[in-house]
């Protein structure tokens, strides 16, 4: 178990990690559907429509239909942000930045060392910022987002020593990929009141309200 100072070397080993990854661009978004070591093949389409795709995917992998209608409202933001997604970077996106699909591949005490991705099922050409909105949630944050800023802080700069910047666009994006994170709570409500030792009802009524909340910033 890393103490405070580790935690922030770890979590910026993840910054640079995710940015290696993201530095492998395409000309256009899509769905990575085979390849080799000579590259990928890579089915096109643009960004909203695979992103699209992807909420149809969490959806398949939800364990509760409670919130159905998350996934159709969210499908339908991504869809009225069209112009604003379409432009986004096309790059190599690992597609599930949870901590359990991460390996220490060396360490450094002062830098964290070198962080591996395992895993790569859901590997595809998207946007670099929607991945990073997601691994501040699978790495940092709860079913609320609430993460310890010192540690987002961490992460975007271990992004910025790798990119140089952050992806081109995230603050401007990143209110619809926020609302897409969420679906990882609204699709696990059961699950997550369980572990949380809440009531479902309960927690049920706050994920209804933080999604409107969620939805309700983008533009």
């Amino acid at each position: 178990e890393a103490d405070a100072t580790g935690r922030a070397a770890l979590t910026r080993a993840a910054g640079r990690a995710l940015a290696a990854v993201h530095a492998d661009r395409f000309d256009a978004h899509g769905r990575v559907v085979g390849g080799g070591a000579n590259g990928l093949d890579v089915d096109r389409g643009p960004w909203t429509d695979v992103l699209r795709d992807r909420v149809g995917t969490l959806r398949g992998l939800a364990t509760s239909e409670r919130f159905d209608d998350h996934f159709d409202a969210v499908a339908d933001a991504v869809a009225a942000n069209r112009d604003l997604l379409d432009d986004a970077p096309a790059a190599l996106v690992h597609g599930d930045p949870a901590a359990p699909n991460g390996f220490l591949a060396d360490d450094g005490a002062d830098t964290g060392g070198r962080v591996g991705l395992l895993d790569w099922e859901l590997v595809h050409v998207g946007d670099p910022a929607r991945e990073l909105v997601r691994a501040r949630r699978q790495l940092l944050g709860g079913a609320d987002g609430a993460a310890d800023e010192r540690l987002v802080a961490a992460l975007h700069d271990g992004y910025r020593e790798r990119a140089g910047s952050l992806p081109d666009g995230f603050e401007r994006r990143r209110p619809v990929y926020e609302a897409v994170t969420f679906l990882g709570v609204s699709g696990y409500v059961d699950r997550l009141a369980e572990f949380r030792d809440e009531p479902l009802d309960e927690f049920a009524a706050w994920v209804d309200a933080e999604m409107d909340r969620r939805l309700a910033r983008v533009a």
